[in-house]
């Protein structure tokens, strides 16, 4: 059941959330397979596999991305894992990451998976559908943290790569002091290895997490990280939890990522994601 349950977690995005940090990391894996020779992406997905198919946002995905969003890695990556153009959902990070690394011409490119048994009592939590508020808010941070102890001698051997976060879905801005540990111990493990980054997708499911996403980017340059936060908000949105929109805090990545998906246009996010407003903010 387990690996059954990974399998889905590694074919399908967990909602529909995730299209804009699936966007930016496939930016940001092409941008580094072109400059380095090996590269590694590892998933620490130290928050709550919640299953959204968001079949029809996905379906309407290819009408209504603009001119300029078909340039992107990532409307090629979807038009290649489509059939015959149907995309049927979106797939996830894992696997873009495995398709990125397939088209490199050459280099030791390398997917870094989660062991089963530490992703046990999230995918658990997510097949018995109890309350995601059982789980302890310390969880997320406690998990992450040792599992990337189990792979620190591993994502050492790669001269760059990308670490993803992701927090606990609800109430993530109460265990702050959680994911400032895991980035700061990120910090110790790539011994400032400039040339790997970290992306933590962070929801906005209150007003606050917003501000609390401020003060950790900044947490994050006293740390000694180039760091900034690109924040999208839909206002009408009442999705999943009543997210408003979500962040994603990059760090330490290719000055040229931001100004690539500023030419893509966010704004056609909104549509992409079927939604039909979407504010965005980039805080350098």
């Amino acid at each position: 059941m387990l690996k059954r349950l990974y399998k889905t977690m590694d074919n399908k995005a967990g909602n529909i959330g995730d299209v804009p940090k699936h966007l930016i990391l496939s930016e940001l894996l092409q941008l580094k397979v072109e400059k380095y020779k090996d590269v590694c992406f590892y998933d620490a997905f130290g928050g709550n596999y919640i299953t959204k198919t968001c079949q029809r946002e996905a379906k309407s995905f290819f009408t209504n991305a603009t001119e300029n969003m078909k340039k992107s890695v990532y409307y090629h990556l979807l038009l290649k894992a489509s059939n015959d153009g149907l995309l049927n959902h979106y797939p996830g990070s894992t696997k873009l990451a495995r398709d990125v690394f397939s088209q490199g011409r050459f280099g030791n490119c390398k997917v870094i998976y989660n062991s089963y048994e530490i992703m046990d009592v999230i995918l658990c939590f997510n097949e018995s559908q109890k309350d995601i508020n059982e789980v302890p808010l310390e969880f997320c941070c406690c998990n992450a943290y040792h599992l990337i102890d189990d792979y620190k001698h591993e994502i050492e051997k790669y001269t760059s790569g990308i670490v993803m976060l992701d927090p606990f879905y609800t109430e993530w801005e109460k265990d702050m002091n959680g994911c400032k540990r895991i980035i700061d111990h990120l910090k110790d493990i790539l011994k400032n290895k400039l040339s790997w980054s970290i992306i933590m997708w962070i929801p906005y499911h209150t007003k606050d997490c917003y501000h609390q996403a401020i003060h950790l980017k900044k947490e994050c340059l006293q740390l000694g990280y180039d760091s900034s936060l690109l924040s999208i908000m839909d206002p009408n949105f009442e999705g999943l939890q009543s997210i408003k929109g979500i962040g994603l805090l990059l760090l330490n990545t290719e000055k040229e990522l931001i100004d690539k998906i500023e030419r893509y246009d966010i704004h056609a996010l909104g549509q992409m994601m079927d939604r039909q407003e979407v504010q965005y903010f980039i805080n350098k």
